[in-house]
């Protein structure tokens, strides 16, 4: 693997308070309990930044932009226009494969379906019609939360261990999705994790 903080997407103007849209677990989930055994077993791994349970997500949309760069005009608008898509769809399940070492990161990628790409666009959507399609980065590649980013180079026998350990104790499982979380994300670089402050939520399937 090659080290994850080196990617251009993780160059932020700012590291504090980025916003995104994720969908987190629900408490007590089984893919909860599962992320902490995994991150057990990775633990002393090195070259490996594991990342806490407690900040566990799918993201569905990240964004160039902050909190204080958002109108309260547009504000109200972006709430209401999430509120109408959002909760136009109806909530449904993510089933996951067993996590793989990839390129910068270990992820446990979900089976991709209709209704996680409806999703992501009506997030899309909202913040074009609120005036704030400029933030917009690229879409996720698919559902996937991440267990550990690279935080050194790591060779290729490391990846292969990795690997073998994850094979081992690993289950497939899946994710209830039933909200839709604004979050303000700050970027610990030098520490190679990820945390979050909950902002707001919306929920699916209320129309």
């Amino acid at each position: 693997m090659r080290r994850f903080f080196d990617r251009a997407d993780t160059k932020w103007r700012r590291l504090d308070g980025a916003i995104h849209l994720y969908a987190l677990p629900e408490p007590h989930e089984k893919v909860t309990e599962k992320a902490k055994m995994e991150d057990r077993a990775l633990a002393d791994i090195a070259g490996l930044a594991v990342q806490p349970v407690d900040y566990l997500h799918m993201t569905l949309q990240r964004f160039d932009l902050y909190r204080d760069e958002i109108s309260d005009e547009q504000w109200k608008q972006l709430d209401e226009e999430l509120t109408s898509r959002i909760g136009a769809l109806s909530a449904f399940d993510v089933a996951f494969n067993k996590p793989q070492v990839r390129q910068a990161a270990i992820e446990v990628v979900g089976k991709d379906g209709v209704e996680w790409q409806k999703l992501v666009d009506a997030i899309r959507d909202a913040f074009s019609a609120s005036g704030l399609g400029d933030s917009l980065t690229d879409q996720p590649f698919g559902p996937h939360y991440t267990l550990a980013y690279c935080s050194s180079d790591t060779d290729a026998h490391t990846d292969a261990k990795v690997q073998k350990i994850l094979d081992e104790v690993s289950v497939e499982t899946t994710m209830h999705v039933s909200r839709a979380w604004m979050v303000a994300v700050n970027q610990s670089p030098q520490e190679g994790v990820f945390r979050f402050r909950k902002m707001k939520e919306w929920h699916l399937g209320v129309k």
